[in-house]
């Protein structure tokens, strides 16, 4: 019966820190690009036939209201890759391999079809430079 309890409580305690991105980087704060009042939301398990990526929006408001939006970027095992800064909009859903942001005629998805995040996301007309482990 120990034995069960021990691997029960493994299960549940890594499930809880696989799905757990937003606090990682509220944790670790990178570059003051993640602060602690931020709207986060989860895109987790975007996953190609090579990799799977786990994909967090960040949104919040500047010390001067500016308002700024992220994108960090996870491997499917939980390392930091980097992010993208910058987008007027926060992404609204996974399509394929895809995170989709508001339909625009000038760009509206990233497209994680490779082994690695896209060097450059075109995103309403705009490009955005993926910053690798800034």
């Amino acid at each position: 019966m120990n034995l069960l309890t021990l691997i029960l409580s493994f299960l549940v305690s890594s499930a809880a820190y696989a799905g757990d991105d937003s606090d990682w980087l509220k944790a670790n704060n990178l570059n003051g690009y993640f602060p602690q009042e931020a709207k986060y939301v989860n895109f987790p398990n975007l996953c190609n036939e090579n990799t799977c990526f786990n994909l967090v929006a960040v949104s919040y408001v500047t010390e001067t209201n500016k308002g700024m939006r992220r994108l960090a970027v996870f491997s499917g095992s939980g390392d930091y890759l980097g992010v993208y800064s910058g987008f007027q909009e926060m992404p609204v859903k996974v399509v394929g391999t895809s995170l989709v942001f508001p339909v625009s005629e000038y760009g509206y998805f990233i497209n994680f079809s490779g082994s690695q995040p896209p060097a450059t996301a075109y995103i309403d007309g705009e490009n955005f430079e993926f910053e690798s482990k800034p």
